[in-house]
């Protein structure tokens, strides 16, 4: 554990000056406790791990390599004792804002792309390696089990059992980010930028692909397209055997990503695991101020629509 979780021991004055004003920015889902600094020299955000010393190598050394390639924020200085990282502060509007506005959605796609492209060329001797579909086998097995879990979902397992089997006949590991959903991409303008390497390992070229496409539920044309720059061909010569791929990591994701927001809620027989409401609807309600995800109704929410999400 951290022992004191004090941003202040992480900014040395030679890199940052005197420091002014420290704000929290988030206690997200990785557990991890971020924090904005401003100081003399410059804006700096400070990150500490909150999970055990292995887990916190790997994931220093995947941030160290998104850093060196530019993906991610640079990466200044590593305090070890306190597992935690000081870097740049972009600056700029959230990703979701980019791909909102019509003057700015092309070239934020366009750049995420490049980004994606630009991650899965590194090399892979400093990124540890995990069985890719570990976590999601554990955490279905423990939610499933939970009282009131929706027996319309009891029989998803094949989900990861399909997931299993392509990637053990397709052997292709890149660089992955792990958790490429939309809230850990900045836009400052001109590109695009991943942060919260927490989940930094080796895993198929279309896993960070699917988390993103998923919570974005973007346009099956807009995916393709994306695929398609993966395999560095067009979206028309896609194989039926990358279209099969894309749909089982999808699915894999979806469950993965359902079963850990039904993890937050504490008793699944007090919330609706009936709903019908769509991913898309779940957010548009986030951003109304009508759920929230420090609730159970929202965790719910938002864990039973990436459950309905999965397609047969």
């Amino acid at each position: 554990m951290n022992s004191s979780l004090n941003p202040l021991i992480i900014c040395p004055i030679e890199i940052c000056g005197a420091v002014k004003n420290v704000q929290p920015l988030t206690l997200g889902m990785s557990g991890a406790a971020v924090f904005s600094v401003e100081a003399e020299k410059g804006n700096f955000v400070v990150r500490f791990h909150a999970n055990a010393q292995s887990s916190w190598e790997s994931s220093r050394d995947g941030y160290r390599l998104a850093s060196d390639c530019g993906v991610a924020p640079k990466l200044l200085h590593v305090d070890e004792s306190e597992k935690a990282l000081l870097t740049t502060k972009i600056e700029g509007s959230s990703f979701g804002a980019a791909l909102m506005n019509p003057s700015t959605r092309s070239q934020a796609f366009s750049s995420f792309v490049q980004r994606l492209k630009l991650m899965q060329r590194q090399s892979l001797s400093e990124v540890s390696s995990v069985d890719p579909v570990e976590a999601g086998r554990n955490i279905w097995s423990l939610q499933k089990s939970r009282p009131g879990f929706p027996s319309w979902a009891s029989d998803f397992s094949k989900h990861i059992e399909n997931a299993a089997q392509t990637l053990a006949t397709d052997k292709r590991r890149v660089f992955s980010h792990g958790d490429l959903n939309p809230g850990n991409i900045l836009w400052d303008g001109s590109q695009v930028w991943f942060v919260d390497w927490e989940q930094a390992t080796m895993n198929h070229p279309y896993m960070d692909l699917a988390t993103f496409s998923n919570f974005l539920s973007l346009p099956e044309e807009a995916t393709l397209a994306i695929t398609g720059a993966i395999e560095n061909v067009s979206a028309d010569g896609l194989t039926a055997h990358h279209l099969k791929t894309l749909k089982i990591m999808k699915n894999y994701s979806r469950l993965a990503y359902g079963c850990v927001f039904l993890s937050m809620v504490d008793d699944l027989r007090n919330v609706d695991t009936n709903s019908q409401v769509s991913l898309s609807e779940c957010f548009a309600q986030f951003a109304a101020g009508k759920l929230s995800l420090t609730s159970d109704s929202g965790r719910a929410a938002i864990g039973i629509a990436f459950l309905r999400q999965i397609s047969e």
